[in-house]
């Protein structure tokens, strides 16, 4: 037995030293010397595991299961080989089994947390961790981890509360501050934040980690300059630090170096091809720089991916490629509902916990909630700023909203007053929201969000309010449950369509509105061409919607045209890498660059007055423009678009058949082409430049108060049919 334990000793320090050849040779003679046992198999196992040699220390510990099925250190460290090769499930049945054994298992209590939380099942997780701290009080670890699971549940004192536990019992662990440092990010606190991640860095000037939180702090805070400097520490710390990498890539992308920022998103994948949630990261970049290719490319990657690499997503890593699908050519629909089941599976298990209050409709208060990241300068608001007015002055109905925001404008500051309640939700759980939206007896909730940054879709796994609708931020079906209708037009859904969307349709007049617009901009009737000698086509949209398709159909339009130019406006162009992509995209086909006007940042006011230098706004697809199109229509510039097959492809035509100007919608690209050169003339644009004078002050594009009736009687509608159901 003194020989058994002298050669264990032995073998130990192989591993220490990485002497791993050694180490193989040095098992085979003791596992030839001793008989078999579930203890020698197991450490056997153990030695395998430590050497990388995985599958051969599944087979040992399975043995010492044979030899002896109670024995639980077999159980426990095949547990966690399967967690060392990613693979939670079979991880978490070995826990289990551990456990069965001995219920007091602190190890495997804990790693059964851990599992869980990288599956993203966090209250399982936190069921865990809570045993671990029953098992033993003293030990700093599981607040500390339980902490970042309350932070994922937006539990946030809990999570700080866990935090304080820790540092009671070790004061001088100063990883802890990472974590409280998290929790200030969460809040969008960041100078606070940035307070404890460097009492980390005293405590250990070597950390990498800290240094990158301090950079996504500096980041959020937008001093990209200071961030790069931080991030580039961190880096030179650990060069193969691949969230540092990936952080790297974001401060890259503000900075307008597109280019690097591509470098450094890939540098996460030579480190590790399967680091799957920097596909958000590359997607995002290649579609802003008009490679929508290989945008596609890295989607049907994912798509790929079996059940378990796909649960390495984080929510807002996947809604990027549920969005940006959107953008490219030819997406087939049931991809996009491939999409949108992985997000589901991920966070979307339907979970039933608020209890309803019982549904009466007659004359009593209709009230309506709006759950929204964009109650502030934003194309939501800029649409529907004065419905949430004009709903607030009809009698019998209460607005209620919910701000996944932090920060106050202008424009929140204007709209805050027509809701009876304005509730700032970002820190709240969905289950606590869900059952503050229940307290609050919501008949009707509106999510004006979708798929898009800062939304709180998971809210509605609780199925919070009797009917729950989507409208206006993301013009596409979330296909989700629990939404029960989308709000359209019969232009943007038109019956032949509703088989691709989850939800019920409600039609309106419009599917949307253009609130007011202050500051008395000046709208000019004459048409730019009449001065200028030329025509200056022009396009307000995301870059992201100007793919390969769309240049090569404006080029042909812009060299069949003489002297035309195309006027592109918007944030993405204050990148010169961004500049110069656009310049060479378009000069492939042989558009020379002095009739391509690139401007980049701007106020919304003078963003508006642009349109008085454009004769003619030509509508991107497959996404259309949808706000941008509604102010080019109050501007009174006509809108060249096409016939789409979705939503979001379909706004142009909407506006267009509203207003009266059906002819300027193209069935194909041939069409659309045909009219840009049919309609390049001073009497055509400016006929109907004045033709849109007179009309949108006429139009249910430009009168919220009529829309808002609308919207009150269909829902008005749907209740009573609740009711009678």
């Amino acid at each position: 037995m003194n020989n058994l334990k002298q050669d264990i000793k032995f073998i130990l320090d192989l591993i220490n030293k990485k002497n791993f050849l050694t180490v193989k040779s040095k098992l085979d003679e003791i596992t030839k010397k001793n008989p078999p046992s579930p203890f020698l198999k197991n450490f056997e196992g153990f030695c395998y595991s430590e050497i990388g040699e995985l599958d051969t220390a599944i087979s040992c510990f399975q043995v010492a299961i044979i030899l002896d099925k109670f024995y639980k250190y077999a159980h426990y460290n095949l547990g966690l080989t399967f967690q060392k090769k990613k693979l939670y499930y079979e991880a978490i049945n070995f826990f289990k089994s551990a456990i069965t054994i001995d219920n007091n298992y602190y190890d495997a209590n804990l790693n059964l947390a851990h599992c869980y939380k990288k599956l993203k099942d966090f209250e399982k997780s936190e069921f865990f961790f809570n045993k671990c701290i029953e098992l033993n009080p003293n030990t700093p670890d599981a607040y500390n981890n339980i902490s970042l699971v309350y932070l994922a549940q937006k539990k946030i004192d809990l999570a700080l509360n866990s935090l304080k536990k820790a540092l009671e019992i070790a004061p001088s662990m100063f990883g802890i501050y990472n974590n409280i440092g998290l929790i200030f990010i969460n809040l969008r606190n960041y100078p606070e934040a940035i307070l404890n991640f460097k009492k980390v860095i005293d405590a250990n000037p070597n950390s990498y980690d800290a240094y990158n939180n301090i950079a996504l702090a500096l980041f959020h805070l937008e001093k990209y300059s200071e961030a790069l400097k931080v991030s580039k520490m961190c880096l030179n710390i650990k060069p193969d630090f691949i969230k540092g990498h990936w952080t790297l890539s974001l401060i890259l992308k503000k900075l307008g170096k597109y280019t690097e920022a591509v470098i450094a998103a890939e540098k996460c994948l030579l480190l590790n091809k399967n680091f799957y949630p920097i596909y958000s990261q590359l997607i995002t970049l290649h579609c802003e720089m008009c490679e929508h290719e290989k945008a596609e490319d890295l989607i049907n990657n994912i798509l790929k991916l079996n059940k378990e690499q796909q649960e390495t997503f984080d929510s807002e890593d996947i809604q990027v490629s549920i969005f940006h699908c959107n953008y490219i050519n030819n997406f087939q629909n049931e991809n996009y509902i491939k999409l949108v089941d992985i997000y589901k599976n991920n966070f979307f298990k339907e979970n039933v916990v608020v209890k309803k209050k019982e549904l009466k409709f007659s004359n009593d208060i209709i009230r309506i909630g709006f759950i929204s990241g964009d109650f502030k300068e934003h194309a939501v608001t800029f649409q529907l700023g004065d419905i949430f007015e004009a709903l607030n002055l009809k009698k019998n109905i209460e607005i209620y909203a919910y701000s996944n925001n932090l920060k106050d404008d202008n424009l929140t500051k204007k709209i805050i007053n027509n809701f009876k309640s304005f509730k700032r939700i970002h820190s709240i759980s969905d289950e606590d929201l869900a059952k503050l939206i229940n307290l609050e007896n919501i008949d009707v909730l509106i999510d004006l969000s979708g798929h898009t940054t800062a939304n709180r879709l998971t809210v509605f796994k609780y199925k919070p309010a009797k009917i729950c609708i989507t409208w206006a931020g993301y013009l596409a079906s979330t296909q989700l449950p629990n939404i029960d209708y989308i709000i359209a037009d019969k232009f943007t859904i038109p019956l032949h369509e509703e088989k691709n969307y989850s939800e019920k349709i409600i039609r309106l007049s419009s599917w949307s509105t253009l609130s007011k617009i202050q500051n008395d901009i000046e709208v000019f009737t004459e048409s730019p061409c009449s001065y200028n000698n030329y025509i200056t086509f022009g396009s307000i949209n995301n870059i992201s919607k100007i793919n390969y398709e769309v240049i090569k159909l404006w080029s042909k339009i812009l060299v069949n045209i003489p002297n035309s130019k195309l006027l592109l406006q918007n944030h993405q162009l204050d990148s010169l890498d961004i500049r110069e992509i656009i310049k060479q995209k378009f000069n492939k086909f042989n558009v020379n660059e002095k009739n391509i006007i690139l401007r980049g940042s701007s106020s919304r006011e003078n963003l508006l007055k642009t349109y008085n230098e454009i004769d003619i706004a030509l509508d991107p697809f497959p996404y259309g423009g949808g706000t941008t199109n509604l102010e080019t229509a109050w501007m009174c510039v006509p809108i060249l678009t096409r016939v789409g097959n979705s939503f979001l492809s379909r706004c142009g035509e909407s506006i267009n058949n509203n207003l009266g100007l059906s002819k300027w919608i193209a069935a194909n690209n041939d069409e659309y082409y045909e009219k840009a050169l049919k309609y390049s003339n001073q009497e055509t644009i400016s006929e109907v430049k004045k033709y849109l004078k007179e009309k949108k002050n006429k139009s249910i594009l430009f009168n919220p108060k009529n829309l808002a009736e609308e919207l009150v009687i269909s829902i008005k509608n749907i209740l009573s049919n609740q009711l009678n159901h």
